[in-house]
């Protein structure tokens, strides 16, 4: 009997595809607000509250990101569907 390698779907690619350029555009717009924020320190109060919404949309990226991972498709073997966190 031969074994064949594990072909993901189309639809379970674009979805992993999805969500990977989802958390990268997050990620980099949390990247691009911290850097404006770090080339303004002339902004006074204004740069504390940019601060503390760069820090809470930086949590947010990482929740996205471990939302992103727990969902994502690990296996595609037939009757081994396994999304992780879910068994």
């Amino acid at each position: 009997m031969e074994i064949k390698p594990c072909i993901p779907s189309r639809g379970i690619i674009k979805v992993n595809e999805n969500a990977g350029q989802s958390t990268a555009v997050i990620t980099d717009i949390v990247h691009d607000i911290s850097k404006t924020n770090l080339q303004s320190p002339l902004a006074g109060k204004g740069s504390n509250q940019v601060q503390q919404n760069v820090q809470s949309l930086s949590a947010l990226a990482d929740q996205l990101q471990r939302l992103v991972q727990k969902f994502k498709v690990r296996s595609c073997k037939p009757g081994d569907l396994k999304i992780a966190g879910i068994s």
